[in-house]
């Protein structure tokens, strides 16, 4: 069962252009660009770069938008933990 969650403002409140990726890696080519408030289904996750926003996490999330997989640094997505959601997935 895929539960949907959305994408967060960046740190200063603004709207935030962020990338979904073919692997969790901040150099993998992206797969889709999302904004504040899209709706992404978390599939499951699985551990990639570091990503900084708030705090640093290698937690990445594997999700579908819009009929594409890929993955986004689950500090982006407001799933209200920092605890993995969803089966591990292997990148």
């Amino acid at each position: 069962m895929i539960s949907y969650y959305p994408v967060m403002d960046d740190v200063d409140g603004s709207s935030a252009t962020v990338y979904i990726r073919i692997r969790p890696t901040l150099n993998a080519p992206i797969v889709a660009t999302v904004t504040t408030g899209d709706m992404l289904g978390l599939v499951g996750h699985g551990n990639g770069d570091a990503v900084t926003r708030k705090t640093t996490s290698t937690l990445w999330d594997y999700v579908r938008y819009n009929g594409q997989d890929g993955w986004i640094a689950d500090n982006w997505l407001d799933t209200g933990t920092s605890q993995p959601l969803g089966p591990s997935v292997t990148p």
